[in-house]
């Protein structure tokens, strides 16, 4: 019988054997079809914690866990090679300096799981079967770690400690199912989490424990499920006849590489945003660093060009583009072009890129180490970009946030957005570094998806080189209408739910 399972835990001589089969599951989470592993990850996770010796068993194998579920999650920067936007030409060194900043990451952003085998092996020696409520919350907090963890070894000029990076949780499995949406409502990525960590530790206490335990098993789920089609119901939203227009853009990095590929990208741009305006929408959304704005004087001098375009329109531009602020840093800034009062807005990037907008401090020693002194003085005139001075707090009420590229990846994103301002959340994005990561692509729609339940707001994206999509409160997905293109850019329409 299924429930006989449980004796078999009496005759495991090896955890490390499940501790390996525990993170090839949960590496394997946040690749598209795959999100059932996260149960067998969890439950092997268990059994390999409460058998292991000693403490230094758990720890180290828990930490291999870790490595693992965080190595998979991360798998595709790999996917950024070859590096066509540094000056460095070799392929094997590429390759060597993307796997050293894989596993680095990888090593910290699965540290915590260490402590959560110690922490599962500790709480079964003195209370047994009651351990089984606290797992969740050690659970994410050894997620939460993890993603500190990871802040330190990215640290560099523009970056600061943080916990917010969510690649790799255990409730991204749960991320597209509506039967947990209640968790993602209340709770988000956290929520998500928590739940999965408790199916995963009651289906555990199944195995090991008997019948009883799967009665707390299909409780807990008959709840999350009611609670879910519950608030589903309640959430619906009307679209309105509100109009978003993306500017979808297809310009790799190498093509921007040269002095003729940037000029013909700015021709692009404004044409692509001459088309658009004529169309008359509320909200006209670029890519991330499109630098529109870069091909005037002033932002003056850009909304005049707009004014000119069209007349009698309260269309809504937002543009985004580098600063210089000083000789040795930049930032990345949003304009936000009011046709509607005639004004300009502007707000600035808090959350950047380790190696794609700053060098971490690690990252620079190891190409000073290994004699690449002359690609790091590149890297760091082209690659300096620091948190701006100029939060979203400062961003008039009446008009949308702006949910920067890389913090769709930060648990808190819109939260930080004070997103009460609006029902909407603009989302520019750019993967020009990247080669199709069908793994990030995959993970960033459930992390927004995520987000817009979380927030209840519409996440609106316009991506280069990736799919522009609305994200609804309610958990749908949508893909907009394509009114025009080009080869390099195509108008794509979004009706979304307005306050």
């Amino acid at each position: 019988m299924l429930f006989e399972f449980g004796r078999l835990n009496r005759k495991i001589a090896n955890p490390a054997v499940l501790f390996i089969l525990s993170g090839l599951c949960l590496a394997s989470i946040t690749f598209p079809g795959m999100a059932f592993l996260f149960l067998p990850g969890l439950v092997l996770f268990l059994f390999a914690s409460v058998n292991s010796t000693n403490k230094l068993t758990a720890w180290l194998g828990g930490w291999l866990v870790g490595l693992m579920k965080a190595g998979g999650a991360i798998s595709w920067l790999f996917n950024s090679f070859p590096l066509s936007w540094i000056n460095v030409s070799d392929p094997v060194t590429q390759l060597i300096f993307i796997g050293l900043f894989w596993f680095s990451c990888a090593l910290f952003l699965g540290g915590g799981m260490g402590l959560v085998a110690i922490a599962v092996r500790f709480l079964w020696k003195r209370c047994g079967a009651k351990s089984l409520i606290v797992f969740p919350v050690v659970w994410l907090a050894g997620e939460v770690l993890g993603s500190f963890l990871l802040s330190v070894v990215v640290l560099g000029s523009g970056s600061y400690l943080n916990a917010y990076l969510v690649y790799g949780y255990v409730g991204l499995a749960l991320g597209r199912l509506d039967l947990f949406y209640s968790s993602a409502f209340w709770g988000g990525i956290y929520g998500l989490t928590f739940s999965a960590a408790a199916v995963g530790a009651l289906t555990f206490f199944v195995l090991k424990k008997g019948r009883w335990y799967f009665f707390y098993l299909v409780v807990f789920i008959f709840v999350s499920a009611a609670s879910s089609f519950w608030l589903l119901k309640e959430n619906q939203t009307k679209l309105s006849t509100d109009k978003v227009i993306v500017i979808e853009t297809a310009f790799s990095a190498s093509f921007l590489s040269t002095p003729e590929g940037l000029e013909y990208k700015e021709r692009e741009v404004k044409e692509a945003v001459s088309a658009a305006l004529h169309l008359k929408p509320d909200v006209i959304l670029l890519p991330e660093d499109s630098r529109f704005t870069n091909g005037f004087v002033s932002t003056t001098s850009a909304l005049d060009h707009l004014n000119r375009e069209v007349e009698d329109t309260q269309t809504l531009i937002v543009d985004t583009a580098r600063v210089e602020i000083s000789n040795q840093s930049a930032v990345l800034r949003s304009f936000y072009y009011d046709l509607n009062v005639g004004g300009v807005f502007v707000i600035d990037k808090q959350f950047l890129v380790p190696q794609g907008e700053y060098p971490s401090y690690l990252f620079e020693k190891v190409l000073s180490w290994s004699g690449n002194s002359q690609s790091l003085d590149f890297i760091k005139r082209n690659l300096n970009y620091i948190p701006g001075p100029i939060q979203a707090t400062e961003l008039p009420s009446s008009l949308p946030g702006t949910l920067f590229c890389f913090e769709s990846a930060s648990g808190v994103g819109v939260k930080k957005l004070d997103h009460q301002r609006s029902s909407l959340v603009l989302h520019p994005i750019s993967h020009a570094r990247f080669h199709s990561p069908l793994s990030m692509f995959y993970q960033l729609d459930t992390m927004l998806r995520i987000q817009a339940i979380w927030n209840g707001v519409t996440i609106v994206s316009a991506g280069n080189l990736s799919s522009s999509r609305a994200y609804l409160p309610t958990g749908e997905i949508v893909d907009g209408a394509v009114l025009e293109e080009s080869d390099k850019w195509k108008l794509i329409e979004f009706e979304v739910a307005s306050e």
